[in-house]
């Protein structure tokens, strides 16, 4: 078999999406928008929504995580919503709506990985379908 630069250089097809790849993103895009725009306004505790508000606004304010605010998590885990906190002003629903973010992101790196790993594309959907419809908030 004669193997050139030229086929080593150049993509295979196999790691472009194909059609179904493609489609089971969209399914995943309208599901979650359908999904989480049913409650973004309305209470869910996504993950501590109220005391990750309250840091993070004290924060935004100047406060010194370990010195003057305990942050229960990595700090880390605040910055993000911190520099939202600066962009946005300070409101509730720009925490709600990073944390959906996160969940939706979630469910989109879950379904790449599975298709990468398992070659199956209706059990990487449902997977990330179910990351998607129950995010990590617990």
């Amino acid at each position: 078999m004669k193997i050139s630069v030229s086929d080593a250089v150049r993509p295979s097809d196999q790691n472009y999406p194909g059609p179904a790849s493609v489609m089971a993103v969209v399914a995943l895009t309208l599901i979650g928008l359908f999904y989480y725009s049913s409650y973004y306004n309305y209470y869910f505790n996504w993950a501590d929504e109220g005391s990750v508000a309250l840091i993070t606004e004290r924060l935004a304010q100047g406060e010194r995580p370990y010195v003057e605010v305990d942050p229960s998590y990595g700090i880390l885990w605040y910055y993000p919503i911190v520099v939202l906190h600066k962009i946005f002003g300070v409101n509730f629903l720009t925490v709600r709506v990073w944390f959906i973010f996160i969940g939706f992101a979630a469910a989109l790196v879950s379904y790449a990985l599975l298709l990468r790993l398992t070659r199956k594309p209706a059990i990487a959907f449902l997977i990330a379908l179910l990351v998607l419809v129950f995010p990590g908030s617990g």
